[in-house]
């Protein structure tokens, strides 16, 4: 064993207390002559070491500092720097044995706070379904580490397993008795979501996934600036972030093992929340309420969203109405308002419809444009043969449907009534040539899909989607009825030619295919879960670029197509069933969501003038839709309105609404014949595919 070495006179120390001490031009020479001359004093190979020359020092030293201006002092030699006198500190001895790594605990100069014994009890007796939000006490203020060095708070950490110093601060504040960091979590050094706590039962998903699945999906850089400041100033308006993450992240996965016990404790906070006078008109309060809100519209949980949405509508009227919160906040409010009755087909709010109608926001200049059908004509959507993953045909669709929903607004505007009747058959019978043409477009699968390019796919998929979705909304308009109604009308001739996977199956279970978003594929096929297979592999990553608009309308159509709140039909009772119909709803929901949360921030005019679009259009079905149910039923099940007209509890109404049915004829032709009189048949020439579904094969 060595023994260390002894000090020699090869180092030397300058110890000081002060910083500045150390940029002294006498020490900085002193050091840099002993670093430079020092060695040359060593007897080397048997020569004669050079001697020190102070001459070389005092002209280097003033070579140096000849760019300063400096006074007259008079040079010090070598030697003579260790016997400056410096300020007390560090003796050699600890300097060395710093240097060397025995560092050594030093004397704390101010002694830690003494915790308060009332505040351990209460650490102690913590309970996990007891969640007060109360503001902490300025007399049950300690010191948080003070609390980690006593044996109590070891026994509590001990108790509750492994956890952090920052989940147990988080525990603390929560509880309202300590710090109020996680109030103010901007300029934290601690991690935010690090200071979560875990919660109760099999949650499958850590802060951080949840952390990074927000960030990558929702972020854009509007929504950093103007939101996220008012999202992260209170603690609940921070966690319910997590709400809209949980549920997106669920709704990819086909699955609610996140959002259901995050849900779970956010609504007791929500609660208590609302009923303080002090917190539930501040603006921290109704966006965690508007964001819980989002959670839900991904979910499909209508009836938990419509007493939220109640209890949001209660916060604004106590704000004094929308035009009283923040601009951003109250369109935020209007926009997802809409879109949630757009999706569960409720009635939509006049206020938040006309706070979107009489907004006008100025595009900005060099902005990309993000086009939709609903709004931008013929001369904007020009603009979109440019883009490589619009097609010709696909650009052609676009048109049409923006023809289609200009020919309603015109006929169902007040302008209407001053034209005579000619004018108005003609836009009549015009409405139903386009309705016509839509229905007649060949699938994009009807030819040779094999040997494509991605990219190819990928445009094929998209027009596909596109026609599915103006399918069902041409329907929905020529009928007068709702989207879900309409789309439960449109049903596969060939449900059962759907084509399977080359692979075997392993085990007796389903195989996916690889070479894009994985579907089952022997699983019932309906006309919603064939749009959201065509959505999911149409890569949705990007939002469709300068198609988002496009991609919002789609994913409308499609989650309140798969809403289905009509029965079946009896010759289509094997075409799906609701667990499948619910997975395919949330999860276009979710895009939905994802649309209105990006496009609301960063293109406010296609977003607003998408939702004021498809709101009237909705709002015209919903006069007519009553009358095409009761038909439907009355052709559906006669015996059940015999029944009920005998017992005199049931009513037809006014069964004279026009309807369609699309319906496989003998010859290569599909015919769209109106049930009422006075509705002439509409004849098209379309490939025997269209009808037949027979581009199911090509996926």
């Amino acid at each position: 064993m060595t023994t260390p070495a002894k000090p020699t006179k090869n180092f030397r120390f300058v110890t000081g207390n002060d910083p500045d001490f150390f940029k002294d031009k006498k020490i900085v020479s002193a050091n840099r002559s002993f670093v430079m001359f020092q060695q040359a004093k060593k007897p080397c190979d048997g020569i004669d070491p050079l001697k020190p020359q102070p001459q070389r020092v005092e002209k280097a030293s003033k070579r140096c500092d000849a760019s300063r201006p400096q006074p007259r002092t008079a040079s010090i030699p070598a030697g003579a720097v260790t016997e400056t006198p410096c300020p007390p500190g560090m003796s050699s001895d600890d300097a060395l044995g710093l240097f060397r790594g025995d560092r050594r605990a030093r004397k704390r100069l101010v002694d830690r706070p003494q915790p308060n014994q009332r505040v351990l009890n209460q650490i102690l007796s913590l309970k996990a379904e007891d969640l007060p939000f109360a503001t902490p006490n300025a007399t049950d203020m300690c010191s948080f580490y003070a609390l980690l060095q006593t044996e109590a708070a070891q026994g509590v950490l001990a108790s509750r397993g492994k956890l952090t110093d920052g989940q147990l601060l988080f525990e603390a504040a929560y509880e309202g008795f300590m710090s109020t960091f996680p109030l103010r979590v901007v300029g934290s050094p601690h991690d935010t979501f690090e200071v979560l706590p875990k919660f109760k039962g099999d949650f499958k998903s850590s802060m951080e996934e949840l952390k990074c699945h927000c960030s990558a999906t929702f972020s854009c850089p509007n929504l950093g600036r103007t939101w996220i400041p008012k999202a992260t100033s209170s603690k609940l308006s921070f966690l319910s972030t997590l709400c809209i993450s949980a549920a997106h992240l669920d709704a990819m996965r086909g699955e609610r093992s996140i959002w259901a016990p995050l849900m779970g404790q956010m609504i007791p906070l929500l609660r208590i929340m609302t009923a303080d006078r002090t917190l539930n008109t501040s603006d921290q309060a109704i966006i965690s309420v508007l964001q819980v809100l989002l959670g839900t519209m991904i979910a499909c949980q209508e009836v938990s969203s419509n007493i939220h949405w109640q209890g949001l509508a209660q916060l604004v009227t106590l704000r004094g109405g929308l035009l009283q919160l923040d601009p951003v906040i109250a369109m935020m409010i209007s926009i997802h308002s809409v879109e949630s009755s757009i999706l569960s087909e409720s009635p939509i709010v006049p206020e938040y419809l006309e706070f979107l109608r009489q907004r006008r926001e100025r595009s900005q200049p060099g902005q990309p444009i993000r086009y939709s059908p609903l709004y931008s004509n013929q001369v904007e959507l020009m603009e979109l043969r440019h883009d490589p993953y619009c097609s010709h045909n696909t650009y052609e669709l676009l048109c049409d449907i923006y023809s289609l929903t200009n020919l309603i607004s015109i006929m169902r505007s007040p302008i209407a009534e001053l034209k005579n009747f000619q004018s108005l058959d003609d836009m009549e019978a015009e409405r139903q040539s386009i309705c016509a043409r839509i229905a007649c477009l060949p699938s994009a699968f009807s030819g040779d899909s094999k040997d494509l390019s991605r990219r190819a796919r990928i445009v094929r998929y998209r027009f596909e989607s596109c026609r599915i979705a103006a399918l069902i909304y041409s329907n929905a308009i020529l009928n007068g009825c709702s989207f879900s109604y309409a789309a439960s009308q449109i049903t596969p001739a060939f449900a059962s030619s759907v084509k399977k996977d080359p692979a075997p199956r392993q085990n007796g279970r389903n195989t996916r295919s690889d070479s894009l978003p994985s579907i089952y594929r022997n699983r019932p096929v309906t006309i919603t879960s064939y749009l959201k297979q065509l959505l999911a592999r149409s890569d949705t990553s990007g939002l469709w670029g300068p198609l988002s608009g496009v991609l919002l309308f789609v994913a409308l159509i499609g989650g309140t197509a798969a809403r289905e709140n009509l029965p079946v039909p009896t010759s289509a009772t094997d075409l799906g069933t609701d667990s499948y119909n619910v997975k395919d709803r949330s999860w276009m929901a979710a895009v939905a969501v994802r649309c209105g949360v990006q496009l609301g921030f960063e293109y406010q005019g296609t977003m607003e003038k998408t939702l004021v679009a498809l709101a009237d259009v909705t709002r015209m079905s919903e006069r007519c839709d009553s009358a095409v149910v009761e038909g439907w039923r009355a052709s559906q099940e006669p015996e059940i309105l015999e029944k009920s007209l005998h017992d005199g509890n049931g009513s037809l109404g006014n069964t004279s609404a026009p309807q369609t049915r699309f319906t496989e004829a003998t010859t290569n032709e599909i015919h769209i014949e109106r049930v009422s009189e006075g509705w002439p048949s509409t004849t098209g020439q379309a490939d025997p595919s269209s009808i037949d579904w027979g581009f199911l094969n090509g996926i």
